[in-house]
Formats: C-alpha cells, structure tokens, sequence
C-alpha cells in the first residue's frame, strides 16, 4: 500500500500496489509527494480512536471498532 505522508486517511491518498510496475505508476503520478509504503497485516480487528484534550485539561474520547 503506498500512501500519501500528509492528508491521507480512509482511502483517501491510498494505493494498493502488487508490482513494480504499479508501485513506479503511482510514484510518479504524484511528482514531489512524500509517500509512505505499508505492507499488509493480517489481524483480526481495527480499532480507531479520536481524542481531544480542552484547554482546561478535561479529555475526551471517540472510540469505534
């Protein structure tokens, strides 16, 4: 999976690559962006969470699976 360094989230920014060939089309589709290159895991869940701390220090937390 080759991914966009920045702003890339929830397919978004997202290549799924099985060659060279394809890896080499995606690079230079995006002159000059930084890229990230993620293999695959096999697992059985993801889990995301979106926490925000106010500025009076109270926290709080979004999770979903």
């Amino acid at each position: 999976m080759l991914k966009t360094a920045s702003f890339g989230y929830d397919g978004k920014g997202q290549n799924t690559v099985r060659s060279l060939a394809e890896a080499e089309q995606v690079w230079s589709s995006g002159k000059g962006v930084e890229r990230v290159y993620e293999a695959f895991v096999d697992f059985d869940r993801e889990v995301s969470v979106v926490a925000a701390r106010g500025a009076d220090g109270e926290f709080g937390a979004l999770g979903r699976d």
